[in-house]
């Protein structure tokens, strides 16, 4: 920290002293772990010294103050972070879900959203199972499990949107940390495409047969 008068600081000709008629100035860095993270700029119009007995008072803030910076950045950077995975979620055209250990949906991404055709507050809490047909969600509760146990890798049961209308998928699951918590990681493909890639031979060869048996 530094104690001295305008003057004494060559500060004297600055227009903030002109203006203000300033005497005694402070200047007290601020630290956190080491690190400058601010500095306390402080000026009397009065007084030519900050006396010791304030001094100590201003050493004891500064350092408070250095925590509460420290704190602010840290939480700053986590909503900086949440922000930019949100906006890699969204940018993906696959189905994204993060689950708690119990499969409840606690994130999803956009696509979810819109191409199943929900709100966040449909989802958020609700069990993953949901989104699948009714018909088959023990069918693939038993998949997920076994996935997660290692003896599969694709769970093939479509998702199903809040009309009703099915999206052929696959999907893999696998346990991680979201933060401090332990979680389920879900991704959805559409393979709609693949599937009509994959049966357009087919239908070709059925439509032939057909077309000798009328000839």
């Amino acid at each position: 920290p530094i104690y001295t008068h305008y003057e004494q600081a060559n500060l004297a000709q600055s227009p903030v002293q002109q203006q203000e008629g300033l005497r005694g100035l402070a200047v007290i860095p601020i630290f956190h772990q080491g690190r400058l993270v601010a500095c306390f700029n402080l000026a009397s119009h009065t007084l030519a010294d900050v006396p010791l007995h304030n001094r100590s008072a201003i050493n004891t803030i500064a350092a408070h103050v250095g925590n509460a910076i420290a704190r602010l950045q840290a939480e700053e950077g986590l909503r900086e972070s949440e922000a930019e995975l949100q906006a890699l979620f969204d940018s993906l055209q696959d189905f994204l879900f993060v689950l708690d250990e119990d499969g409840h949906m606690l994130r999803v991404n956009q696509a979810v959203l819109n191409r199943l055709d929900y709100r966040p507050t449909d989802l958020l809490g609700e069990h993953v199972l949901m989104v699948h047909p009714p018909e088959r969600r023990d069918e693939a509760a038993q998949i997920i499990g076994d996935m997660l146990a290692g003896l599969t890798d694709i769970c093939p049961v479509p998702l199903q949107t809040s009309t009703g209308r099915q999206i052929p998928v696959e999907t893999k699951v696998w346990p991680g940390r979201w933060g401090e918590r332990a979680v389920l990681f879900g991704i959805s493909r559409d393979v709609t495409e693949r599937q009509q890639a994959q049966q357009a031979p087919l239908l070709a060869v059925v439509g032939g047969r057909n077309a000798a048996r009328r000839t």
